[in-house]
């Protein structure tokens, strides 16, 4: 059991240094261990966090495979901030498969739990899913109204990395709204909460976010300096979705400003 336990604990460190790799061979093995020994509390664990590191690695359906486990795990036990986990993240695997209104069934039975046990934190969680769902189906008002929640359940709570992320969600929203002004400014806000935090994965996706607004507006060598720096950490953490994006919308940038070899040297590096 506490080698089981060992390995979980190097597969959560690895994960937070973005080390995905990594984190998926331990927690594999702490899986094993706790299914040897039929601890099935150990095996809810270790189902829940690789589900969240195969979700970092674009790997949904092993994430799904590995949430289902994690939620059956979870009902059996009467375990209900674990049914909520669940949910969030089948929430969350089904809005990157674009299954949106399975995504609105899991994020609606999370806020549903969390508001029964008064776990705030996860009632922003279930509003931030909420929102970026509607936003995704075009329903712009409910969109706005659970991402405005989402940002003030996260200030309430003094939560940072939550306020970064909600900051992210809106300057999308509003981008898509064509309130660039707001747009900035909340992707703004988003990019000095990650720095701020050392967080790279939420730095490359504010990097993208700003490069992408800047294309918008024209503003090519901004948007320049933003793609760049958001293929250099989307490299770094191993994020294939990402660098394929940022060679995409450099490709765009440069065929903007007339740099045919450089367009399609970002354009084949996409593929």
């Amino acid at each position: 059991a506490g080698q089981g336990m060992a390995h979980m604990n190097i597969g959560n460190a690895h994960d937070r240094l973005a080390q995905y790799p990594e984190a998926a061979e331990h927690l594999n093995r702490g899986l094993a261990i706790a299914s040897e020994l039929r601890d099935e509390a150990g095996q809810g664990k270790a189902h829940s966090n690789l589900s969240i590191v195969y979700q970092h690695l674009g790997e949904y359906s092993r994430a799904l495979t590995h949430l289902t486990q994690s939620l059956d795990i979870a009902t059996r036990h009467g375990d209900v901030a674990g049914q909520a986990r669940a949910h969030a993240g089948l929430g969350s695997v089904n809005e990157h498969l674009g299954r949106y209104e399975s995504a609105l069934a899991h994020y609606g039975k999370e806020l549903s739990i969390a508001s029964q046990i008064r776990d705030l934190g996860g009632c922003g969680a279930a509003h931030s899913g909420l929102g970026n769902v509607h936003q995704k189906l075009g329903k712009f008002d409910l969109a706005l109204h659970h991402l405005t929640e989402a940002l003030a359940v996260a200030t309430r709570r003094g939560d940072v990395a939550v306020q970064g992320q909600a900051h992210g969600n809106l300057g999308v929203l509003y981008s898509k709204l064509h309130q660039d002004e707001r747009a900035l400014h909340h992707h703004t806000k988003s990019l000095v909460i990650a720095e701020s935090m050392g967080d790279l994965a939420e730095q490359a996706r504010a990097h993208g976010n700003l490069g992408s607004l800047y294309v918008k507006l024209e503003q090519d060598d901004d948007a320049l300096e933003h793609l760049y720096k958001h293929l250099d950490l989307a490299t770094q953490i191993g994020d294939l979705a990402g660098q394929s994006l940022a060679h995409i919308n450099l490709g765009n940038v440069h065929c903007h400003m007339v740099q045919p070899e450089r367009t399609l040297h970002h354009y084949h590096k996409s593929l």
